[in-house]
């Protein structure tokens, strides 16, 4: 029998705070206030982030360049 449901990539607080290029202590500091509005699943008490969520957060931070005015 195949299974067709796709899978999705979870990785480890340590993992995504690696892809952050933060601490794995700020992760569970914003889970903990449920304020960063990064996602995270709580499976056998272990936080972990969908790869995929993670770009979604990293691309709606993302800021546009700023224009230099001339004087």
């Amino acid at each position: 029998m195949s299974d067709d449901t796709p899978h999705r990539k979870l990785l480890t607080r340590k993992e995504a705070a690696h892809r952050l290029g933060l601490s794995e202590n700020t992760l569970a500091k914003w889970a903990g206030m449920g304020r960063s509005g990064l996602p995270f699943f709580l499976i056998g008490g272990r936080a972990r982030y969908d790869a995929q969520e993670l770009e979604q957060f990293i691309d709606s931070h993302r800021k546009p360049p700023q224009v230099a005015k001339e004087s």
